[in-house]
């Protein structure tokens, strides 16, 4: 009696499905890199719970379970990241997942404090990129940036949690901080992407367009991309040097959109803002821009190698994942604004070269970053962690 008893919860406990907690501090950030990969866990037999500050429209809550906490993304007040804690806190306890996904360095820091004290809930913790955070170099930064190192080693030393970065660099940095097992920390190349939804085009005939394709951030190279045009059109050289993306408020960085509508009135670039279909903003595209300070694995440069582009992007984190200086594109040093208009100025003299880089990003991205890997590699880890392997 007893060893049947033990048998039926046993095949109870195979049959059930395995909830699955997504945290992240936006509805809009998780859609766009995300979603996938939600949808893939639901497919592959999960039930699957996404926790954001601001629930997402209708049309983009479909399918997943949207779940609202509190999180002001801008705030450094210790008692309002508390009361978020508390708000996550609730939210664990009500859906009692079996798994927890945390993106970004807020959800990281609050689920990890959480799952250590409240229990063997598996943590996995994605780094998708380390931000303005460790960008920054004033003194109130650098202040809160050791006290997240703090946490971090504190909260890695769980056997419970994992890591996953999404460059090498990241990796490296983390666990010569002693943060994190070192078999335990992961490097997955970003989101992936649909390759037959990102394809190559011919480019258009005319005067070449170097486009820089991100959210309007400082930290984005903005400024620099700008202060570029300025000295390629003051010197002549013919080509249209556009903007694509909003700009975003919530973020310490967010260039104001005074600013770029000032800088489209003087001539020197267009700003296009926010647009939906990217293949066909490529499309229009010659080259792509991307003068970074650091970055987790940027989608745009992958989107942009993906439809045959040659890319001009720093020689920081992240980015140099993607781009392979001469190969696929050129790399120049962060907050450089000659150097980039010099690597620009070579490519948009040179449509040969363009095109071969272009040919060389398109292979490595059907190589590297298809949406099968990278989706095939996090349902292992989850599947691994679940099932209490000791080395993922």
């Amino acid at each position: 009696m007893v060893c049947e008893t033990v048998m039926s919860n046993l095949k109870q406990n195979k049959n059930k499905k395995k909830k699955l907690l997504f945290i992240c501090n936006r509805a809009s950030y998780f859609n766009m890199h995300w979603r996938y990969r939600a949808l893939n866990a639901i497919k592959a037999g999960y039930d699957v719970y996404v926790a954001v500050p601001e629930l997402p429209t209708r049309e983009d809550a479909e399918e997943l379970k949207w779940v609202e906490f509190n999180l002001d993304r801008r705030s450094r007040n210790p008692l309002t990241e508390l009361f978020s804690g508390y708000a996550l806190l609730n939210t664990i306890r009500k859906i009692k997942p079996d798994l927890i996904h945390s993106i970004t360095i807020k959800p990281n820091l609050y689920s990890g404090f959480i799952s250590r004290f409240i229990g063997d809930i598996p943590v996995v913790m994605s780094v998708t990129g380390l931000g303005y955070l460790f960008i920054d170099q004033s003194f109130s930064t650098s202040v809160i940036r050791e006290l997240a190192k703090m946490a971090y080693r504190w909260i890695g030393k769980s056997d419970n949690v994992t890591l996953l970065f999404e460059n090498w660099d990241d990796r490296k940095l983390f666990l010569d901080s002693g943060i994190g097992n070192e078999k335990r920390c992961i490097r997955i190349p970003g989101a992936g992407i649909d390759l037959t939804e990102y394809y190559p085009s011919p480019e258009l005939d005319g005067i070449p367009v170097v486009m820089l394709p991100s959210r309007m951030l400082w930290d984005k190279g903005v400024m620099e991309f700008v202060e570029a045009a300025k000295i390629l059109k003051d010197k002549g050289v013919k080509a249209k040097f556009v903007l694509v993306g909003d700009t975003d408020q919530g973020n310490p960085k967010a260039v104001p959109s005074t600013s770029l509508k000032c800088w489209a009135d003087e001539g020197y670039v267009e700003w296009w803002g926010f647009q939906e279909n990217m293949v066909n903003i490529f499309s229009k595209s010659n080259i792509v821009c991307l003068p970074s300070y650091r970055e987790g694995l940027p989608r745009a440069l992958i989107e942009a190698a993906a439809c045959a582009r040659a890319i001009v992007t720093t020689d920081v984190p992240g980015c140099r994942e993607i781009v392979k200086h001469g190969k696929n594109g050129l790399l120049v040093p962060a907050k450089d604004s000659t150097s980039l208009a010099t690597a620009l100025e070579k490519l948009i003299n040179e449509q040969g070269m363009r095109e071969k880089m272009g040919c060389m990003g398109r292979e490595f991205a059907l190589r590297e970053y298809s949406q099968e890997r990278v989706l095939s590699m996090t349902l292992k880890i989850y599947d691994a962690i679940l099932c209490r392997v000791p080395n993922i």
